[in-house]
């Protein structure tokens, strides 16, 4: 009983668990929404030109040259913005300007006193509190040749997470350009990882389209990968490039990071059963919290999803290493088994080909300055999810293919060769089951009894007594076959066993299409021999504890009843 329970808890877990996860995702959805429908998206257009870096050029408010990489050491106590100066060289002209990006920053550019240039801000619900990662142009006019800009900085948020940097001055239509060039590669991954998220979850509902216990491990898996590609493709900062206010786009990358944890338990539970394991089901739990309180404190506006962000970083940490230490378990248990090895191969390429391309962009971002900071994470991730996803398909074949095994020996264990219906050992596990009943309750039992059947079989030959007994059940199991299962218990003995609220009613029914079906079928001719089958049958009344035993007496000495009254009707 303690399995039972323990399986049953499990089960509801995992409805609340996920339950949760769709709420929160649909809360999430709506506020998108909001956000987008809100929000000015508005694009520009392009021309071509030359270009150069010009990072090293700013000063900052003593005229020394400015250090973007500490430019949270230039924040002042109580002054609103940082500001650094720019000045622009006296041969400027056609449709030249500045560009450079910024991250969890707002921007104003001035020359003199007038404005030029400024981060478009939208009023929406559910904003994020920074613009996150933005390209800003700015255009500069000959008029401003030989003037100087003067760049005034905001910081979202005061916790080193600001950054100001790759600058260009030319055509602004060719940096533009450039940066979409550089993140092709990137792009590519994204989508790949997106298409295979896709096929993943189209492959479960197809793989367990006729299973009635579904692995949904691919389903959970490509779900992930979803995720994760939606939010590489943001993460390359292309998109940003075609919009004015890219907090719409800031929210749903935050959300996508977010709601990414909870199908990589799910899948662990597929693949391991890990739920079996209290602590695997409070960090679960835990984190289903995590997911719905952040975005109350999102909604309320005490903190966006960015400024949660470490602490969605740490689940994906933690899951990552359970998941590690679930493939080194399953590894040690099967070292010695045959069975599973490419599976588990799969996915140790995998989590190894993660980690390696978290360690690689690591360096990259420690030892470099470039464009695209999760370049490998990308390559790493798709190879993460190619591994796993064929392992798992494997796995999945590997479990069809034996659950039609099993089907198929059950076949041949409880089904009569002859007929294809039940066959006696099928039967008398059902009496077991039915036994173990409190309430029996119109619970019937009809037998049925092939006639001449030794006489066809001695004057025509045991083919053509094959073929009365195939008949006879074919019209068995057309009549009655309906209110219950048919057996085969004996060389030319059927019996059905059924439930009904009006035993004797459905009975009738079905008796009367029998005699129906028993006559259409000796009209039809076609086979040497008069199909006969006498019957009887037998139910349980208000007693509710009739022994089956009994019932098959009752309904055998019926049947017998009933095959002395046609051999008498055939002898007039």
């Amino acid at each position: 009983m303690g399995y039972r329970w323990e399986e049953r808890t499990i089960k509801r877990y995992k409805s609340i668990i996920l339950t949760t996860y769709y709420a929160v995702a649909a809360v999430m959805a709506v506020m998108v929404l909001l956000n987008v429908f809100w929000s000015d998206q508005a694009t520009g257009d392009f021309g071509l030109g030359s270009y150069r870096k010009v990072d090293g050029d700013w000063l900052d408010g003593e005229g020394n040259p400015m250090d973007f990489k500490k430019i949270d050491d230039y924040a002042v106590d109580g002054a609103e913005d940082i500001r650094v100066f720019y000045p622009v060289p006296g041969d400027m002209h056609g449709t030249q300007g500045l560009v450079f990006r910024t991250k969890n920053v707002y921007v104003q550019a001035y020359v003199g006193d007038r404005m030029v240039y400024g981060t478009d801000i939208a009023e929406a619900p559910f904003d994020m509190n920074s613009p996150g990662t933005k390209w800003n142009v700015l255009r500069i006019d000959e008029e401003y040749a030989g003037e100087q800009v003067e760049l005034r900085i905001v910081q979202a948020y005061q916790d080193g997470r600001s950054k100001v940097d790759h600058f260009y001055l030319g055509d602004w239509a060719a940096v533009l350009l450039f940066v979409i060039e550089s993140k092709g590669f990137g792009l590519l991954i994204s989508i790949l990882i997106l298409v295979v998220g896709f096929f993943l979850m189209v492959a479960d509902i197809l793989l367990n389209a006729k299973r009635k216990e579904r692995d949904k491990s691919l389903f959970y898996l490509g779900l992930f990968a979803v995720l994760a590609a939606g939010w590489c493709l943001i993460e390359t900062n292309v998109f940003q490039l075609f919009v004015r206010d890219i907090r719409p786009l800031q929210l749903v990358d935050n959300i996508l990071l977010a709601m990414g944890v909870l199908p990589l338990y799910f899948y662990m539970e597929e693949t391991y059963h890990v739920f079996g394991n209290k602590a695997i089901r409070i960090l679960c739990g835990l984190d289903t919290v995590f997911l719905v309180g952040i975005t109350f404190l999102h909604m309320t506006g005490h903190s966006d999803f960015h400024q949660t962000q470490a602490g969605t970083v740490l689940n994906y940490g933690l899951v990552s290493l359970l998941l590690g230490g679930y493939i080194i378990r399953d590894i040690a248990c099967r070292r010695k088994e045959k069975s599973g090895r490419f599976y588990l191969r799969m996915q140790t390429i995998g989590i190894i080909c993660l980690c390696v391309g978290i360690f690689v962009d690591f360096l990259r971002y420690v030892l470099t300055d470039v464009l695209d900071r999760a370049l490998t994470i990308r390559v790493g991730l798709l190879l993460f999810i190619l591994s796993f996803g064929s392992g798992n398909l494997y796995r999945l074949y590997e479990l069809i293919k034996q659950g039609y095994q099993a089907e198929f020996i059950s076949h041949l264990a409880y089904v009569d060769g002859l007929t294809e219906v039940g066959n006696r050992t099928a039967y008398i596990e059902k009496k077991e089951e039915l036994l173990a009943m409190e309430n029996r309750e119109g619970l019937a039992v009809a037998m049925f009894d092939v006639n001449n059947l030794k006489k066809v079989n001695d004057t025509m030959g045991h083919g053509a007594g094959d073929e009365l007994i195939k008949e006879s059940a074919r019209i068995i199991r057309r009549s009655f076959g309906s209110l219950g299962t048919v057996y085969r218990i004996g060389g030319d003995e059927f019996v059905v066993l059924f439930q009904s609220e009006h035993p004797e009613s459905s009975y009738a029914k079905a008796k009367k299409l029998f005699e129906e079906e028993l006559a259409r079928c000796n009209e039809k001719g076609g086979h040497p021999f008069v199909v006969s089958i006498a019957h009887g049958y037998a139910y349980c009344g208000k007693t509710r504890q009739e022994d089956i035993e009994g019932l098959e007496k009752q309904a055998d000495q019926r049947m017998y009843q009933n095959k002395r009254e046609m051999k008498l009707a055939y002898a007039q």
